[in-house]
């Protein structure tokens, strides 16, 4: 094992200058294919336009569960969805027009809430039986990060990142205050979004190589991620489709609003994850960094991550693969 670890630590060092940052790469991939399902050409239009927004909102509810913060479960049902809509409708005559990039980042969010259920609680108990001989935790922790990784390889996702990382923060507060959560501050929502877009810098990071071990470790679930017809991505897109036609229809005041919202049940996560603690280290360590820029509306963009001091970020790849294949 330690012999693997090496070698994957020697690729390693191959593959640094090669990748660029990202993050949430299943839910943003699955995001952007769901589009192709949406039959109203307004809505595929306004996201495809707004692809970095949408992109964006695909990935952040896990931004919640980063150690600190505590946002992560309630953004991840239909009230926070519902009570984001809503806001949107009280704040815009014609959001479409007046605010594009924030009716996208909700649609991201929405695709998130759905596929995030249906792949823990539909797929990941069929890869425990078959990959991982009935450990459902081995199982959880290897289908967060490993189907990323996956994913980044077999769909050539290297470049498929926000070219900006957009975060509504201002209006994010506002949502969660509609929901009576003003204990959810715009300091942990930064913080969250950093840190989850240094989390996908690492996966890109070590995809290439740990894709060769994650192929015998969990052979079946790399055989079907994709088509399976019970919690694949192929299914979870058509669910997400379904369940944005119907948030399109709620925006625009043609929704039943007396349908049950889905609330919470029972943590769809336990918490963080070994590549959003990785990125948690690199940045507050400072071995890497993400420079943020505040807009006059109250959102914040994140650029593109940098890495400050080779050797000790360097170390931490080394660690996040050495938990990874243990």
């Amino acid at each position: 094992m330690k012999k693997l670890q090496f070698i994957l630590g020697l690729l390693l060092l191959c593959f640094v200058p090669l990748v660029y940052a990202g993050g949430g790469l299943t839910h943003m991939f699955l995001a952007q294919e769901a589009i192709d399902y949406l039959p109203d050409t307004k809505l595929r239009d306004l996201l495809h336009n707004n692809r970095d927004a949408y992109l964006t909102g695909a990935y952040y509810p896990d931004s919640g569960y980063v150690k600190g913060n505590h946002y992560g479960e309630d953004s991840h049902w239909d009230p926070f969805i519902y009570a984001f809509a809503d806001y949107i409708q009280a704040t815009y005559t014609d959001p479409v027009t007046q605010n594009p990039k924030l009716v996208a980042f909700l649609f991201g969010c929405a695709a998130h809430r759905v596929s995030d259920e249906i792949m823990h609680r539909t797929f990941y108990p069929v890869i425990r039986d078959k990959d991982f001989h009935g450990d459902g935790e081995t199982a959880h922790n290897y289908g967060d990060t490993g189907i990323d990784l996956l994913v980044n390889v077999d769909k050539n996702q290297w470049l498929s990142q926000p070219g900006t990382w957009w975060v509504p923060v201002k209006d994010l507060v506002q949502v969660y205050h509609r929901m009576g959560k003003d204990e959810y501050t715009a300091q942990e929502i930064i913080w969250g979004n950093t840190v989850i877009s240094m989390a996908g810098y690492g996966e890109r990071l070590i995809s290439g190589p740990a894709y060769p071990y994650l192929q015998w470790k969990m052979p079946w679930t790399a055989a079907h991620y994709y088509d399976w017809p019970t919690g694949g991505i192929v299914m979870d897109e058509h669910k997400v489709a379904d369940y944005q036609i119907n948030l399109w229809q709620r925006l625009q005041g043609k929704a039943n609003l007396k349908a049950k919202a889905v609330t919470n049940k029972g943590p769809v996560h336990s918490g963080s994850t070994p590549v959003i603690d990785f990125a948690k280290k690199a940045l507050e360590s400072g071995a890497a960094s993400v420079k943020t820029r505040n807009n006059p509306d109250g959102s914040v963009e994140l650029q593109q991550p940098g890495v400050n001091e080779a050797a000790k970020f360097q170390a931490l790849l080394n660690e996040l693969v050495a938990k990874l294949i243990k």
